[in-house]
C-alpha cells in the first residue's frame, strides 16, 4: 500500500494540481500532503455528491469502486473522466480479489501506473490523462487525406 502511496505522491508532485478531488475513505492523509485545494467526497453515494462539483486539475479515487455496485462504479468512472477532470488515478485491490478486471479499466482509457504491495496479490494504481490516453492513428495525417486538386482528374 505504501508503494501505491509513493507512486500517487510522485504523480501529484509531477502534475502539481491546484485543485484535487479525492473520493473515498482514505482521503484525509492527502489533505495534509499537498498544497492543492482538496475537495473530499467520502459518503456512501459519491456519484450524487460530485454531481454539482465542477472540474478539478486532478481526481483521486481511493478504495471507492470496490465498495459500489458495478454499474454505479462505471458511472462514477465515466463522470470523473468526462466531467470532473482530465487527470485522475484509481487505486484498487489485486485483480484476483477485485470485481474490476484490467480489461474493464482499460475500456475507460485507464493505464496501469503501478503494482503495489504483496507480489502474489498486488494492489493496482491506474491513471488517466486526457492528453495522452489515445495516440493519434497513422491514417490521421495529411498523407492520407483527399486531394481536392485531383477531384476532376481521376475517376475511381
Amino acid at each position: 500500500m505504501d508503494t501505491c502511496r509513493n507512486a500517487t505522491s510522485a504523480l501529484l508532485m509531477q502534475l502539481r494540481p491546484k485543485t484535487l478531488l479525492c473520493i473515498g475513505s482514505g482521503c484525509g492523509a492527502w489533505q495534509k500532503m499537498t498544497d492543492a485545494r482538496v475537495t473530499v467526497v467520502s459518503g456512501p453515494e459519491p456519484l450524487t455528491e460530485i454531481g454539482q462539483l465542477g472540474r478539478f486539475d486532478f481526481a483521486l479515487l481511493l478504495d471507492t469502486l470496490e465498495q459500489l455496485p458495478k454499474r454505479v462504479g462505471e458511472q462514477l468512472l465515466a463522470a470523473v473522466r468526462d466531467l470532473h477532470g482530465g487527470h485522475f488515478a484509481v487505486q484498487l485491490g489485486a485483480e484476483s480479489q477485485s470485481a474490476w478486471s484490467d480489461n474493464e479499466l482499460r475500456a475507460f482509457g485507464l493505464v496501469l501506473l503501478a503494482r503495489c504491495g504483496d507480489p502474489s496479490a498486488p494492489d493496482r494504481l491506474w491513471g488517466f490523462d486526457l492528453k495522452t490516453y489515445k495516440p493519434t492513428p497513422e491514417w490521421l495525417n495529411p498523407k492520407f487525406w483527399a486531394n481536392p486538386e485531383l477531384w476532376d482528374r481521376y475517376w475511381w
